[in-house]
């Protein structure tokens, strides 16, 4: 794992900021939510608020895989805190680095 990167992430989490960045082609604006150890994949569950994607549909959750991203950016516009997660998006974490969920 990426230090800087995993600063950053924790920073929003914690923040509720928005953050950017590349994946799969696309600039990508989301509300990061969880992020963790998922079969032992560093990832994070996001909103996507923002930018594009291959499904067109925004917004919508998304499940990235931190080596995957690029050009993570923390914006300065906030969110107001945790969203409602449908039940087919609720995640076993190996491990749980950070969560809007938990108590700060």
């Amino acid at each position: 794992m990426n230090p800087e990167v995993d600063r950053l992430i924790r920073e929003a989490i914690s923040g509720h900021r928005l953050i950017r960045f590349r994946l799969d082609g696309f600039v990508r604006v989301a509300e990061p939510h969880d992020y963790g150890s998922l079969k032992e994949i560093d990832r994070v569950l996001v909103y996507q608020v923002g930018g594009g994607s291959h499904s067109g549909r925004l917004p919508d959750w998304r499940l990235v895989t931190v080596e995957k991203m690029s050009g993570l950016e923390v914006l300065e516009q906030t969110f107001v805190g945790p969203r409602e997660t449908p039940t087919r998006r609720r995640h076993h974490w190996d491990q749980l680095y950070a969560s809007v969920y938990q108590e700060r």
